[in-house]
């Protein structure tokens, strides 16, 4: 195959492949990123050694020279980046090999088990980046790697960017707070803490710190909001006369949840209602919106379906690590007898509704309880509320970790007196719940 024929790859076609390359054959075992026409990034197989390689395709502004070259420079420099073995061309386009890094993804050691100490050295290495003129513009924990030694590795060399000089810290402040805004909800508030107090430790004062992070936040939900209904690398789009779907992209069981959204009464009914039905088996559950009309197309058309609304944000809380079940197909049917209503597929998870504890195991749900308002707290930061928040839309696994499911009134505003109105109804939601389930009914 020639890097031709992979520019004309759309978002599905994305496969382990063999290019042809005048130096020797590349063997593309994972696809890492597709940009359709503009980038590819494989994992593979360059004359017997393992590499990870970049495509660029049409690449007239050289950004595969440049990212070569500029590995090399920081390379030279003392920062820590992938080796870059060589960059080939073939007509238009370019492939920049590099070597695989062996290592762990600093976000994901942080997430499971924050680390102060790992963290701090995370920080380190960017001030040493930003005095050796360079700022990671791209600043997500994702893009670095620890290596078993403890050295921090920065993979994407391709978003490092001059920085504008010695002294100028508000620039280094924004990159801060991208860097905290890109970091799961639950650690922004300890990594704002840590940015501050490392940067008082440099003799740096960052005034309004956490309301650039905050506005980093809006910006980074506004730009993910947008993305959740139409082609994109994680939703793929498929309009047909009666129907459209929204599904996952890197799904396996597509055709299986198609089967569901037009039949969803073939799984067993857990709730029956006039305006939504649920049904589940062992693995999915399935959430049927009744609604038809002219007033239900309507808002279809809007995006403002029930379905609709609790599939982005579904993939809005996922994306900011908020445990819930990011739904993986919706369908919005707009013709026929089913016009106006809509079918939703979500992953079933393990669990025990919080009210069910309340009710059964009080102790437990108390302890429980606090972990809710601590997600609370970090909705209101977040501008999020749930819309619904009573403890049967709350599940507790058996490690004591809730997840909140039913979000088709959830919503999120950035204007501080409706955040604040919609956290304190989420709240007063929540603790009507102990009046409920109140310890005179357990036996």
């Amino acid at each position: 195959m020639m890097l031709s024929d992979l520019q004309q790859w759309g978002l599905d076609e994305a496969k382990p492949f063999l290019l042809e390359l005048e130096e020797g054959v590349l063997a593309a075992d994972r696809v890492l990123r597709h940009l359709p026409g503009k980038r590819l990034v494989i994992d593979g197989t360059w004359r017997g050694q393992p590499v990870v390689a970049k495509l660029f395709f049409g690449d007239k502004k050289g950004a595969g020279q440049h990212e070569y070259t500029l590995l090399k420079t920081l390379s030279k420099e003392g920062v820590r980046v992938p080796h870059a073995q060589a960059l080939l061309e073939q007509g238009a386009h370019a492939v920049l090999l590099m070597d695989r890094v062996a290592g762990r993804s600093l976000g994901g050691q942080l997430e499971n088990a924050f680390d102060p100490a790992l963290f701090q050295r995370f920080l380190e290495t960017l001030w040493q980046l930003y005095h050796a003129g360079w700022l990671q513009s791209d600043l997500h924990l994702g893009n670095f790697l620890v290596q078993d030694s403890g050295d921090i590795v920065c993979l994407d060399a391709g978003a490092m960017k001059p920085a504008p000089g010695p002294g100028k810290y508000g620039v280094l402040a924004d990159n801060l707070a991208l860097m905290c805004a890109q970091a799961p909800l639950a650690m922004q508030h300890t990594l704002i803490t840590q940015c501050l107090a490392f940067m008082a430790r440099q003799g740096v004062k960052m005034p309004r710190f956490e309301a650039r992070c905050r506005k980093s936040l809006q910006r980074r939900m506004v730009k993910a909001h947008r993305k959740w209904q139409r082609n994109c690398t994680a939703i793929r789009v498929e309009p047909e006369p009666e129907v459209t779907y929204f599904s996952d992209r890197g799904g396996r069981c597509s055709e299986l949840w198609k089967s569901y959204c037009r039949q969803p009464d073939a799984l067993s009914l857990l709730k029956a209602g006039s305006r939504v039905s649920v049904y589940a088996n062992n693995d999915w559950v399935v959430k049927h919106y009744h609604a038809t009309g002219i007033k239900a197309r309507t808002r279809q058309k809007l995006g403002l379906s029930r379905a609709s609304i609790s599939w982005r944000q579904g993939w809005l809380w996922a994306l900011l690590g908020i445990p819930t079940p990011r739904p993986v197909m919706l369908a919005e049917f707009s013709r026929g007898a089913k016009a106006g209503s809509s079918v939703i597929v979500f992953p079933r998870l393990a669990g025990r509704p919080l009210s069910e504890l309340m009710e059964k195991e009080r102790p437990r749900a108390e302890c429980l309880a606090g972990s809710v308002r601590q997600w609370l707290a970090h909705f209101q930061w977040a501008g999020i509320s749930h819309g619904d928040m009573k403890a049967q839309n709350i599940l507790a696994s058996e490690t004591g970790v809730v997840s909140f499911i039913d979000l088709d009134g959830a919503a999120h505003s950035f204007v501080p007196g409706i955040i604040n109105a919609r956290n304190r109804k989420d709240r007063e939601r929540f603790e009507k719940n102990w009046r409920q389930f109140s310890s005179s009914r357990l036996h």
